[in-house]
């Protein structure tokens, strides 16, 4: 079966909506997740034949709009982001575009120079932080017509996109800035795992070599750049913080824990017999974490 499915806590169905199958890139599949806001269900369904972005009414699984997608293949989830400005609906892929949850208008677009999207962009009130991962042209601006593009194993640029932005955004060739663009870092885009945005600054982890790197949130400084953590295996999961100090698990189940702020301070680290390459989930004071084994739940003792 192929489709989105909605059960109550009771386990009963109230409704399925048939999204369709769809071919995608080297036939991995798909992953992008759904995201929620007010009775809005959105679901960005990017393949290699027909892409869209569809809004169903939660209750019902009718559909509320649906626009079509110029994007092939893309594994990164929209993300609802509520600025200083208004509240917008953000989906990237070789391009990245902002939608009004309400009618799916497109608000702003930002032409990311192409790669593979699979993370997705994380926000605050003043900006939302995202950048492609590996075959992307790692510069700045449109790519020049019939340009190759990247390795797998280069990163595109790191964008800070400023809130009430509108229209095209892009930065003009050689530019790293533009009305609606606040900074851009070279090469510093996220590759698996989603960036992560907390008490000022900005943290990427790299998929493969262990490290980490810290950027001020709000010009874009690296605060340190591509700090090896010793024994640290690919970074696919998304890291997290709390209470002054950033988590990350490694897909060999290693959760390193480092301290928030411009100096790379590791405080340690914790290990689970497992493989990690979901997320974890955070929910009523108890972690989430889903190995290919097992699923854990982490509760801090009273």
């Amino acid at each position: 079966m192929t489709g989105l499915f909605c059960y109550d806590m009771d386990g009963k169905q109230l409704w399925k909506k048939d999204l369709g199958a769809f071919r995608m890139q080297a036939n991995w599949g798909k992953s992008s997740s759904p995201v929620l806001d007010g009775d809005k269900l959105f679901l960005q369904i990017d393949n290699e034949e027909k892409s869209f972005l569809i809004a169903l009414d939660k209750k019902t699984g009718n559909e509320v709009w649906k626009k079509d997608r110029s994007e092939r293949t893309v594994w990164s989830s929209p993300i609802i982001w509520k600025n200083k400005e208004r509240t917008e609906l953000v989906t990237v892929g070789q391009t990245m575009r902002s939608y009004d949850p309400a009618t799916g208008k497109i608000l702003w677009e930002l032409n990311l120079g192409g790669g593979r999207a699979s993370a997705s962009p994380v926000a605050d009130e003043e900006r939302l932080y995202f950048g492609m991962g590996g075959g992307g042209k790692g510069g700045f601006g449109p790519p020049k017509e019939g340009a190759p593009g990247g390795r797998m194993g280069d990163a595109g640029p790191l964008f800070a996109v400023k809130a009430g932005a509108t229209g095209d955004i892009t930065p003009k060739a050689g530019e790293t800035t533009s009305a609606g663009v606040a900074w851009a870092q070279p090469k510093a885009g996220a590759e698996m795992s989603s960036p992560l945005v907390y008490e000022g600054h900005v943290y990427i982890f790299s998929r493969n070599g262990g490290m980490v790197s810290c950027y001020d949130a709000k010009t874009g400084k690296p605060a340190y750049s591509k700090e090896r953590l010793e024994g640290a295996r690919s970074f696919w999961a998304s890291p997290w913080a709390y209470d002054g100090k950033v988590f990350c698990t490694d897909d060999h189940g290693t959760t390193f824990v480092l301290k928030t702020g411009p100096k790379f301070v590791l405080i340690g680290k914790n290990s689970i017999k497992d493989q990690f390459w979901a997320s974890p989930a955070i929910a009523s004071g108890t972690l989430f974490l889903r190995g290919v084994n097992s699923v854990y739940a982490i509760k801090q003792q009273d």
